[in-house]
């Protein structure tokens, strides 16, 4: 419903393989191209965000 209708049709024709591409890019790509960093760049920065807000929130609930 967000995107225009041209843009829709072509994310609803790519939906369907959407985890395999995922799996490709995070799983085989990084075996195929070491050198890319591909979990490093883009996976691990988003998780260690979080995981730095959740420990701020745990904190605050526990007092410390």
């Amino acid at each position: 419903g967000l995107l225009p209708r041209d843009l829709a049709r072509g994310y609803a024709r790519l939906r369907p393989y959407g985890f395999a591409l995922l799996f490709l890019l995070l799983l085989v790509l990084p075996y195929l191209f070491p050198g890319l960093g591909i979990v490093e760049k883009l996976v691990i920065p988003p998780v260690d965000w979080m995981t730095a807000q959740y420990l701020t929130i745990a904190k605050a609930i526990a007092g410390q």
